[in-house]
């Protein structure tokens, strides 16, 4: 069994440092590192690198501190996979693991009875058979949007109900869905009677009395304002090998789509979220954490990623079972979560984890992101005594 050791900034420094193009980058980037140990000395703390200052998109200038605010883009699939396997526990709540979509969202049109069939199960998992659409959206899965214009939950199935796509037979293929997280937070948010995902998730993971976790929201839709400790983000233009601005705070699809990356937290939150998600934190009658452990972080189906890895509720999962990851990328953030597996989740801790937030996408040309490309860098180093 591996022995995890805490980091040293030296060693933190050096995994920042060793990614050149992070110096080319411009005045205003932060990446924030957040490691947690448990076991006999249970240990964690926060390294965050700014370069230059940090300013908000009407260029005010933000105090760098552990409470700045950060896009987490797919990562925020975790907290709806937490969301319903909370209500799977949840001995108040309609949903449990067989429960299908149709349950709670009523579909018409050309696809409804293949979308009213869907299992709660598979969105969480991948393998609802709804079209990947993580790198291009296929033809019919989207009306035509705007940035200025926020993509509601009605505005959805409306288009839902007229549309036609292809879909998989369920539970015998991987697809990355963000379709499919977004559907399950409506059911989630319908079958509580709660107006909005947001809401539930606010009322039930991020204020709750354990995790408290009150920095963290759901991004703006057009015509709410911006938080002040959020800073802009930056994307490389692969035309000149230069960092530009995003013009456009506003994702078009939410908040439609916040069940498939519409998180904002801060890296005092995440650290809080990762002692979680290793069930480092005390028990709490609200959140019956060795269930709801296991069920997100065990293989939940016999289906496999193109790399042979296991899908757990949310997370991905190595194909030898020792390593749990979640990434995600919008314009302007980068981020990752990596966690060396428990023995028995939901029974025995996980010994050691990983987060990195970065506000800002594309600075390397390999194919793996920036930011888990330092959260595998980072847990390796935790391999090594100091």
């Amino acid at each position: 069994m591996t022995t995890y050791y805490a980091p040293t900034q030296q060693q933190l420094n050096d995994i920042v440092n060793s990614f050149t193009q992070y110096t080319q980058a411009p005045s205003g980037v932060a990446i924030a590192i957040g490691w947690s140990l448990t076991g006999d000395e249970p240990a964690e703390d926060i390294f965050l690198a700014i370069k230059g200052t940090l300013r908000t998109g009407d260029d005010n200038e933000i105090t760098p501190s552990n409470h700045i605010l950060f896009k987490l883009a797919s990562t925020s699939k975790l907290f709806t996979a937490t969301a319903f396997a909370y209500a799977c526990q949840d001995e108040n709540s309609p949903i449990r693991t067989d429960s299908l979509l149709g349950q709670f969202i009523q579909f018409t049109g050309p696809m409804g009875n293949t979308l009213n069939n869907l299992s709660l199960k598979s969105l969480a998992n991948y393998t609802s058979g709804l079209p990947a659409d993580n790198v291009s959206s296929p033809p019919g899965l989207l009306p035509p949007l705007s940035p200025d214009t926020p993509y509601c939950v009605q505005e959805m199935i409306s288009f839902l109900n007229k549309t036609e796509f292809n879909v998989e037979p369920e539970n015998t293929i991987y697809q990355y869905s963000n379709l499919g997280f977004s559907l399950l937070a409506v059911a989630i948010s319908r079958a509580y009677g709660t107006n909005g995902f947001n809401i539930w998730v606010r009322d039930h993971l991020f204020q709750n009395d354990t995790l408290q976790m009150h920095d963290s929201r759901y991004c703006p839709i057009p015509e709410e304002p911006w938080p002040e400790s959020f800073p802009q983000g930056y994307n490389l233009d692969q035309s000149n090998n230069q960092y530009i601005p995003i013009t456009s705070l506003y994702n078009s699809k939410f908040g439609a789509y916040y069940g498939g990356g519409g998180v904002m937290s801060s890296p005092h939150d995440m650290l809080t979220w990762l002692n979680y998600n290793l069930g480092k934190l005390p028990e709490d009658p609200s959140i019956p954490t060795g269930p709801l452990l296991s069920m997100l972080q065990n293989p939940s189906t016999e289906v496999r990623t193109n790399n042979q890895g296991y899908l757990g509720l949310g997370w991905f999962i190595s194909p030898d079972k020792s390593i749990l990851s979640k990434n995600g990328e919008l314009p302007g953030t980068n981020t990752a979560i990596r966690i060396a597996a428990s023995s028995d989740a939901g029974t025995n801790q996980a010994p050691a984890g990983v987060f990195v937030l970065i506000n800002m996408l594309e600075v390397n040309s390999t194919s793996t992101d920036l930011a888990t490309q330092i959260a595998i860098k980072v847990l390796a180093a935790m391999e090594t005594p100091s």
